[in-house]
């Protein structure tokens, strides 16, 4: 099957949870034998045209991408869809598969002009977040799609008033072989690799620092676990809007010498920290399916995670994870001193969490996806 993939943003520049589950899942359908090529943004420095594992990446150079005024950027986004729309006439795929329901209107030209199949999988943010336009281009357009994936029933719950046609659920995926190196080092040897202290309590907070995440929340808390494990230290991992603000907090709470700030870490190094740490927290407002929950899982870092829509469907309170009430700093506090006093219900999360990864696996994932579009293909011919 020749598949091309359209995502907005994509590695090595970005590394986010939908660039990177965009490489992977290229990478695993080129091994599945068929032809993919990525359609993508240009980020200076990288090649117009380039070859990785197996697939073909073509990156559209597109204009006014760091304006902040919304006329120029809807400018940039419609000639990203006009050279995108001419690409896919040149390379005539079998099917388009397009990350994110922001690329809704690119899925209605390419029915509407080219008369291609057209999948696309939604992300978290794309249900759950209340972007411009978003309830009209959902009422008039989200039927165009031959094929609508979402993460989890709750989101598929979320579409149902807007979508008539087919919509399936696809969990994100994890390439476990990526974490084989770092189960092979304990997580003293990576600390002393990362130049961390050996004796203490690493609670690790990876992701955007904006509010809808809030790492803010999880300061407050921290502030209260130092109190029963002085010997603790909190490393957050990532840049955003938030991070003034959240150095400020610091200074309040008299945290300075407990907080370590990376900023953001190519990702080979943030997982080094994840796999260094004794504790995952997630404390979002709102998510998808977070990425980051998966990595955890993969290198045997139990995760805490806010009960955020949908994640009673990937984590079983008090079995592969724990979860806290959305915005419950005193509920986050008492989770997190609960796993750092427990050893066993520590060994225990972590057992289960490994067990269950497994099964999220990109082979499985990108198997998945290909009996859904040979489907979608047959159908109607």
């Amino acid at each position: 099957m020749k598949i091309a993939i359209v995502s907005n943003r994509f590695p090595p520049r970005w590394i986010g949870g939908t660039e990177i589950a965009t490489k992977c899942l290229a990478s695993s359908l080129s091994l599945l034998r068929n032809s993919v090529i990525v359609i993508t943004s240009w980020d200076s420095g990288l090649p117009l045209v380039d070859k990785e594992n197996g697939f073909i990446v073509i990156r559209i150079k597109r204009p006014f991408v760091k304006k902040f005024d919304p006329f120029l950027s809807m400018i940039g986004n419609l000639i990203f869809y006009l050279k995108t729309l001419i690409i896919l006439k040149r390379i005539k795929p079998d099917i388009v598969h397009i990350q994110s329901l922001t690329n809704l209107l690119l899925c209605v030209l390419i029915k509407k002009i080219l008369k291609l199949k057209c999948g696309i999988w939604a992300r978290g943010s794309d249900i759950y977040s209340n972007w411009p336009l978003k309830r009209f281009f959902f009422k008039f357009f989200l039927n165009f799609p031959d094929l609508l994936l979402v993460f989890s029933r709750d989101m598929l719950n979320k579409v149902k008033e807007y979508r008539r046609k087919q919509t399936i659920i696809l969990p994100n995926g994890i390439n476990l072989y990526e974490f084989s190196y770092l189960l092979k080092k304990t997580k003293e040897e990576i600390r002393e690799e990362l130049n961390l202290p050996q004796h203490v309590n690493i609670i690790v907070y990876i992701g955007r620092l904006e509010y809808v995440k809030a790492p803010h929340l999880l300061l407050f808390a921290f502030k209260k676990v130092i109190k029963h494990f002085p010997e603790s230290l909190l490393i957050i991992v990532g840049s955003g809007k938030l991070y003034h603000k959240l150095i400020n907090i610091c200074k309040k709470l008299k945290l300075d010498n407990k907080v370590l700030f990376t900023g953001p870490l190519p990702r080979e190094k943030a997982l080094l920290f994840l796999r260094a740490s004794d504790l995952l927290v997630l404390p979002s407002f709102s998510e998808g399916f977070p990425l980051v929950i998966l990595e955890a899982m993969a290198a045997q870092t139990p995760v805490i995670v806010s009960d955020f829509e949908g994640v009673t469907e990937y984590i079983r309170d008090g079995i592969d994870g724990l979860l806290v009430k959305r915005g419950d700093i005193k509920d986050l506090s008492r989770k997190v001193i609960a796993v750092l006093s427990d050893k066993k219900l520590r060994k225990q999360l972590i057992y289960n969490a490994y067990k269950k990864v497994k099964k999220y696996d990109w082979k499985r994932i990108a198997l998945e996806l290909l009996k859904h579009y040979s489907n979608c293909l047959t159908r109607n011919q």
